[in-house]
Order: C-alpha cells, then sequence, then structure tokens
C-alpha cells in the first residue's frame, strides 16, 4: 500500500483549501528524515524550523537548499532563541489568519 496521501481525494472531498491548514503549522525537525514533512509545510505557507545540538551542518544544508525557513539550537527552554523563534511565528500567524 502507497503511504503518501492522495491529494486528488482530498480535493475532491474536501475542496481546493484541502491542504490550506498547513499555513498554520510549525515543523520542527532535527535531520534528513525530516525533510518531506518541513518542504510540505513550507511549500504550503507553513514554517519549518531545523534544529541541531552543536553541529549545524545538516540544518544549515537544510537551509541552504530551502527546506527550511529558520535554523535553532535544539533548547526549549523559556528564553531560548527557539522560544523566541516560535512565538514571533506564532504572531505571524495570528496577523495572517486576521486579514
Amino acid at each position: 500500500m502507497h503511504s503518501s496521501p492522495n491529494l486528488g481525494w482530498n480535493r475532491r472531498n474536501f475542496g481546493e483549501n484541502a491542504m490550506s491548514w498547513l499555513r498554520n503549522m510549525i515543523y520542527i525537525g532535527d535531520g534528513l528524515t525530516d525533510v518531506p514533512c518541513m518542504k510540505l509545510v513550507k511549500v504550503n505557507g507553513g514554517y519549518s524550523i531545523a534544529v541541531h545540538q552543536g553541529n549545524k551542518s545538516i540544518a544549515e544544508r537544510l537551509m541552504r537548499h530551502g527546506r527550511v525557513d529558520f535554523i535553532a539550537p535544539a533548547n526549549y527552554s523559556k528564553s531560548s532563541k527557539m522560544e523566541n523563534l516560535v512565538f514571533t511565528i506564532l504572531e505571524q500567524i495570528a496577523k495572517k489568519a486576521t486579514r
């Protein structure tokens, strides 16, 4: 069985905006196995963040190849770069929603 979503079925049953919920999504990933989801979210108007634990080489490569919007350390504590970035993105999503 093929595991990817049938976009034709989604469009027929949910209309042209079947994937519009992706524009309100933030995908956070830490490696190459996250690339398909990162790209799907990004090309549909959402935001993708590549996290790293010191070695930024994979995250930087993902950024260079247009797979992610942002790079941040994998530190999820209060006042971290990640927290500030996520709150900034949420503000952007909220602004778009009110237009």
